[in-house]
């Protein structure tokens, strides 16, 4: 507690100071009382000041009476004085100069090593100036620290002034202190002797050159953010944002660290400040290469150092991190269907228990399972059944889980029904554009069975390349109509069998090529509302859903369909290759990821209730129920502090005017604000508006399913600008004593306001405790906010 809080104890209390304090305290009490006393006697008895002024009298010998005193109380002095040689004279301004700095030294060691220790790294600098006999002002500095809850005070030293303008004294001190090794990034405030009335003297300079913490930018933003319900509802559950908020703004810190050391001489939405921090970085490099007052040599280590830092580092932790990954966890997954085929054969069980000992290259006659190669939204394998479409003809579809040479003509034979997969150049079911496929049945019509396919290996390693299991991406290209085979959604495995064309001749003519595609449009109910397979003209474009690539493959030797079912189940001997490179792997996880967490698209018929437009984030007319008491009215919502979220937005709105302001009236040639102050605006702009845009605006551009917590580390961007231009307020704007004291009462009140409203919503923060319905009604203070009622 402090001194005050101390005092006060002890007189309700009764108690004394030394019940208070243990004996080893108390002794080292007195010893230090003693000692002031011995010393304060000592300078009375010798007629010297105490302040230390050069008063005019007879004074000779006084240094020798001192230096004496000093060497009976300070062992380590003693020990000095045994090695200084016996012809040493003691009142030679050399000898008594060397003497007085190494006792300096020894105290400000002392002092450092006492503020270390501290309850805390807060550090006031202090200041006051005087003549000496030569008149010369000198500036003392002082430094102000609490050590067992006692503010102390500690004199470190003394600085010649051979100039009196603001400039040269702010240089002086923050030199000075770095001598010393007080790091500038502990300073809390600051405290001038006349110097610091004026908005241009040493107290704003200093500012401005040492990232101390004012009155609005310490702990004034940190208990703001401490009062953020959305912040801490999001913390107290196992998700991700509040570790990518932390990362983020560790980014930040990191690098405006590594900006600072040259003063003295260091989800996927994290991408988004990456690119922000890049942004700077290039900036201010190309500021120190147009500097011309630094040396190439620097210059070339500024930008090495930045190439390190911010390109080759953070790439190798990546990469370093999939590497891991990938040796790591080699089993099968319950989520691997969404990566290729070849990949999943690389990994434990799954597909290469199904795939240990298949052949590798498909022949005619063979009996396959072919998988679509976009696997989007689904993973896809061709199937059929023995139920046909509404005119008989046999139906086609495409279901989630169950490929000779280039340009050879093959046909696809469905294993449980003899059926040749066939298209025709007839309107699919539901995609009146596109051609539909079906496994061709003969009703004794006038319709030829158009069921021959060219294979097109597009991923072939020479002209002639060999349709290869898991490795082969192909194109089936219809003869007859020259349609692609394309598909999209499908559900059950299916087994083809490939059979070898014999005595087959084409006669040459020019036709549109049709390719076999899924349309993405759903059955009705007898299609089982599975996905709709279709052909379509090569003319059409390319297209992923085109490709197709072999799993399940074994060399079929019987025909009759009982004993082509038995084949099935049979092992086989030989063995496939399915070693993929760490890079191959790397390349693919990445491109799932683009893929399916950045692409991902939304759908309509299964919206989420509580999903919601980045619009709504903004004012947060939204929210999200994350936990309901199964008995009771006791839940938990994402709901921020409606001050705080209606405060940032305010502050950003003030900053661009501002912003807008400053930069019209510069192009006019009048600053309002200092050169530093100007840079410094801009920085926080940058960082703060920045990071909020960049975190905030790309959702603008997603087709995938939001919510209110997608917001949270762009909001916290935008919570950081409030104090700053709270800051900026108060020492550019307002310069009226009276005014700052009614500009502190507000932000008093407005504080008051942020935690009265905190405390209002902690029962859905925190989730107790339990409200009733009207109190729970009464919490809804807007008529979008989704709070969960239970009925009587």
């Amino acid at each position: 507690m402090s001194a005050w809080q101390d005092y006060r104890h002890r007189a309700e209390t009764g108690e004394s100071i030394v019940q208070l304090l243990g004996p080893t305290q108390i002794e080292k009490n007195r010893y230090y009382v003693k000692s002031t006393g011995e010393a304060i006697q000592f300078l009375a008895v010798n007629e010297l000041a105490l302040r230390g002024h050069n008063h005019e009298g007879g004074e000779e010998g006084l240094f020798l009476k001192f230096f004496d005193h000093t060497i009976k109380k300070d062992p380590k002095l003693a020990e000095i004085v045994k090695y200084i040689p016996d012809n040493t004279k003691y009142t030679s301004n050399v000898v008594q100069n060397e003497i007085i700095e190494a006792l300096a030294k020894m105290v400000v060691k002392d002092i450092r090593t006492k503020y270390e220790k501290a309850d805390s790294p807060g550090l006031c600098i202090k200041r006051d100036g005087a003549r000496d006999r030569c008149n010369i002002e000198n500036l003392s500095v002082v430094i102000r620290f609490v050590q067992i809850s006692i503010p102390e005070e500690h004199l470190i030293g003394s600085i010649e002034l051979n100039q009196l303008d603001a400039e040269y004294i702010c240089n002086q001190i923050q030199s000075h202190l770095s001598e010393l090794g007080h790091s500038p990034d502990n300073f809390v405030c600051q405290c001038f002797d006349v110097m610091s009335v004026a908005r241009w003297g040493v107290q704003a300079l200093l500012q401005n050159k040492v990232a101390y913490m004012g009155g609005f930018d310490g702990n004034f933003v940190w208990n703001r953010i401490g009062a953020e319900n959305a912040l801490i509802c999001q913390s107290r559950f196992m998700l991700l944002e509040s570790v990518l908020t932390f990362f983020l703004f560790l980014a930040v810190l990191s690098y405006l660290k590594f900006n600072n050391v040259q003063k003295s001489g260091v989800k996927y939405m994290g991408l988004f400040t990456y690119m922000l921090l890049l942004g700077i970085a290039g900036t201010q490099t190309w500021q120190i290469i147009g500097n011309r007052s630094i040396g190439h040599v620097t210059v070339l280590c500024h930008v090495l150092a930045r190439i390190f830092a911010l390109l080759l580092l953070p790439a190798l932790l990546y990469v370093g991190f999939f590497y891991a990954h990938l040796h790591l966890l080699y089993r099968s997954g319950p989520h691997d269907q969404i990566m290729t085929s070849a990949f999943q054969a690389s990994l434990e069980g799954g597909l290469a228990r199904i795939t240990q000992g298949q052949p590798l290259e498909v022949a005619y006659g063979s009996q396959i399972t072919m998988r679509n190669v976009l696997g989007k939204p689904m993973p896809c394998w061709l199937h059929s059944h023995k139920s046909n479409y509404p005119i008989r003809q046999d139906l086609v579809v495409s279901n989630p889980p169950r490929s000779v040479r280039h340009g050879d003509l093959i046909q696809l034979v469905h294993g449980m029904t003899s059926r040749f997969l066939n298209t025709h150049d007839v309107a699919a079911p539901m995609s009146p554009h596109s051609q539909e496929v079906s496994c061709y049945i003969d009703y004794n019509i006038s319709m030829p069975a158009q069921n021959l396919w060219r294979v097109e290996i597009v991923n072939r390693e020479t002209e002639h390349g060999v349709w290869k299991a898991i490795l082969s991406n192909v194109r089936l290209i219809n003869v007859n109509t020259s349609a692609v085979l394309k598909v999209s959604q499908m559900s059950l495995h299916t087994v083809i069998l490939i059979s070898r064309l014999s005595h087959c001749r084409m006669k040459p003519k020019y036709i549109a090529v049709d390719v076999c595609k899924l349309s993405g449009a759903s059955l009705p109910d007898w299609g089982f509302r599975q996905l709709e397979t279709v052909a379509d003209k090569v003319s059409k474009g390319y297209h992923q859903s085109m490709e197709w690539n072999v799993e399940e493959h074994r060399y079929g030797k019987s025909h009759e369909q009982k004993d082509r079912e038995a084949e099935l189940h049979l092992p086989t001997q030989m063995d496939i290759s399915k070693n993929l490179s760490f890079l191959a792997k790397f390349s693919e996880l990445q491109a799932s990821l683009c893929k399916w967490k950045m692409l991902t698209f939304k759908n309509e018929e299964t919206e989420h209730k509580y999903s919601s437009s980045p619009l709504d984030w903004i004012t947060m007319d939204t929210n999200v129920a994350y936990w309901l008491h199964p008995s009771s009215n006791a839940q938990i919502h994402l709901i921020g502090n409606i001050m705080t979220w209606y405060s940032a937005n305010l502050a950003l709105c003030i900053y661009v005017i501002l912003f807008l302001w400053y930069l019209v009236r510069r192009h006019r040639k009048i600053k309002d604000i200092s050169e530093d102050s100007w840079t410094q605006w801009v920085q926080a702009g940058v960082i703060c508006a920045g990071g909020w845009a960049i975190n905030y605006l790309p959702f603008f551009t997603m087709e995938k399913t939001l919510f209110l917590y997608h917001y949270l580390p762009a909001l916290t961007f935008k919570v950081l600008l409030f104090p700053i231009m709270l800051q900026h307020t108060y020492d550019h704007i307002i310069s009226l004593p009276a005014y700052r004291h009614g500009f502190g009462a507000l932000v008093l009140a407005w504080f008051s306001s942020v935690y009265m409203v905190y405390v209002t919503f902690s029962p859905l923060t925190y989730g107790q405790p339990s409200l009733s319905a009207a109190e729970l009604g009464a919490l809804r203070w807007k008529d979008s906010w989704d709070i969960l009622i239970r009925k009587s």
